[in-house]
C-alpha cells in the first residue's frame, strides 16, 4: 500500500487497510504515547496539505458535517484498538493526570497484518 495517499484514497480504503496505514503513520510520527484527537488532527493536516483545493481540515459548525476522511480515520483508530494493535495507556504509568493516551502494543510493533489480528 502506498504511504503517500491523498484524502480521496484514504476515505475509500477498507477499514483494515486504512488501519494498517494509520498504524504505520503512528509508528513513524508519534512518540511513545499519543492521544487520539491531536494525532488524528495532525494526520488530517498532512492529508489536507496534499489537497489544497478541498477543506479536509477546516473546522465545521455541525459535528455531523465532519469530512468523510475524518470519519474513516476515526473508524480506523477504533479498528486498531479493537484488534489490539494500539491500546489505551494507564494514566498512572505515564505520570499523567489525563486519560486518553494510547501506545502501540507489542502486537502492533510486531507489524502483524489485519488477517492475523485476534
Amino acid at each position: 500500500m502506498n504511504d503517500a495517499l491523498d484524502a480521496r484514497d484514504l476515505a475509500v480504503l477498507p477499514v483494515d487497510e486504512l488501519g494498517i496505514w494509520l498504524l504505520r503513520t503512528l509508528q513513524t510520527a508519534a512518540g511513545r504515547t499519543f492521544s487520539r484527537a491531536p494525532t488524528l488532527m495532525n494526520v488530517l493536516k498532512r492529508v489536507g496539505e496534499r489537497m489544497p483545493s478541498e477543506k479536509v481540515y477546516a473546522p465545521l459548525p455541525d459535528p455531523d458535517d465532519v469530512p468523510h476522511v475524518a470519519k474513516a480515520l476515526a473508524e480506523a483508530w477504533d479498528w486498531l484498538a479493537a484488534t489490539g494493535l494500539i491500546a489505551e495507556a494507564v494514566a498512572g504509568m505515564l505520570g499523567l493526570p489525563l486519560e486518553g493516551y494510547y501506545f502501540i502494543t507489542r502486537y502492533g510493533r510486531a507489524g502483524r497484518r489485519a488477517r492475523s489480528a485476534p
